[in-house]
């Protein structure tokens, strides 16, 4: 008998096994732990069938912790990650450097503790972020500083997903 097995921590799907018959018990088969006999979903490109609750459904690669859905939920480019090195070579291509961003973040005010806060914190964000997010305020700031706007903003980031 096939059943299918899942991850014991996040419900992914690992691949289908077969179940041992009980060599006490004729015609009882014996399942391993983190198996199921409802065969999973067929494979949608960009998502993780995953068996959560006694049914499978489908999370998003990018966001394997997001709850599974029946049906793949296809996510608005706009809340997707964008890793670091896909985010500078966005903004090569609208003329944005590293280092212009960097010249605009020293120019940040520090003369209350709050501006030197927000300066650190905006310098941190920039040299240390393993990705961006399209809404995230920093970023929208810094594109508005470039002259990029809201539309703009959007275009090239669905242009990248």
């Amino acid at each position: 008998m096939e059943v299918y097995n899942y991850h014991p921590e996040t419900g992914a799907y690992c691949g289908a096994t077969l179940a041992d018959e009980s060599p006490r018990e004729p015609g009882v088969f014996l399942f391993p732990a983190f198996s199921t006999m409802t065969a999973p979903p067929e494979y949608r490109e960009g998502f993780v069938r995953r068996f959560v609750d006694g049914a499978w459904g489908y999370s998003p690669e990018a966001e394997p912790a997001t709850p599974p859905t029946e049906e793949p939920v296809i996510p608005d480019p706009l809340t997707l990650p964008m890793e670091r090195l896909d985010f500078w070579r966005l903004a090569a291509r609208v003329q944005v450097s590293k280092y212009s961003v960097r010249a605009r973040l020293e120019a940040m005010p520090e003369e209350t503790p709050e501006e030197r806060l927000t300066k650190y914190d905006a310098i941190a964000w920039f040299e240390e972020a393993k990705q961006y997010r399209r809404y995230d305020l920093l970023l929208i700031s810094l594109a508005e500083a470039e002259g990029i706007t809201s539309d703009q903003l959007d275009a090239l980031w669905s242009w990248a997903a």
